[in-house]
């Protein structure tokens, strides 16, 4: 039955952007608005005034208590994408109106919530890792929150994607907001690679002289802190 029901999920999902698209299409664009505020009331729980209230980790933290009961992650893992992606249709029909602003705002917010998912839910669909690529494209041009770079480095390690890691951890230290540890995670990072074959360190892009490189960088970094 848990199966079933997140089948119907995905498949109700699709055939809705489908509709949202021909409503953008047609310039429906407020009759689009309506009707992705309802789809997340009735699939989320709250509709797109809460979800521009709050940030991405109490929204999710939101799906995770009205799914407090349930036995299968992957329930709680795809309403987390499903809020995701609603987020990201709701910024494309902000950019039709013109409301750069809040389209911008959701479209951070959007990539947020299915960073986190991708980071903390072992389930999340594999159809959020292509949403993170196409919004990371989308807001190529702003200074993205430190959590967010946080959580970018964790998902390029996760996918094997080290040479991208890489630069969302570069990106994470020059940022002021940074955790104060980070360095200290980097070099860890360097490590962990370092031990890697050959092979696995090329297929992520980053061979292993420039996993060296980018050791003693940090090394140096962390002789001139003093640590």
């Amino acid at each position: 039955m848990q199966r079933d029901y997140i089948l119907r999920l995905i498949e109700e999902l699709g055939s809705f952007l489908k509709t949202v698209f021909e409503l953008r299409r047609r310039g429906q664009y407020q009759q689009a608005e309506r009707l992705i505020d309802d789809q997340m009331m009735r699939m989320v729980g709250f509709g797109m005034t809460v979800a521009d209230q709050f940030p991405a980790p109490t929204l999710v933290g939101m799906v995770r208590l009205g799914n407090v009961e349930e036995r299968d992650q992957r329930m709680v893992a795809e309403r987390m994408v499903v809020l995701g992606s609603l987020l990201q249709e709701g910024a494309e029909v902000d950019g039709d109106l013109g409301n750069e602003r809040r389209r911008d705002e959701r479209r951070i917010k959007a990539l947020h919530v299915f960073l986190i998912a991708l980071t903390e839910e072992p389930t999340a669909p594999r159809r959020a890792v292509a949403s993170v690529d196409r919004l990371l494209e989308e807001l190529a041009e702003f200074d993205l929150p430190a959590d967010a770079k946080e959580r970018l480095w964790q998902h390029f390690q996760q996918e094997g994607q080290f040479a991208r890691a890489e630069d969302w951890l570069y990106e994470l230290l020059e940022d002021d907001r940074a955790p104060d540890d980070t360095l200290e995670r980097g070099l860890a990072f360097y490590q962990r690679l370092s031990a890697l074959s050959d092979d696995v360190l090329a297929a992520g892009n980053l061979p292993r002289d420039e996993v060296l490189a980018g050791l003693a960088q940090l090394q140096e970094r962390a002789r001139e802190r003093g640590e």
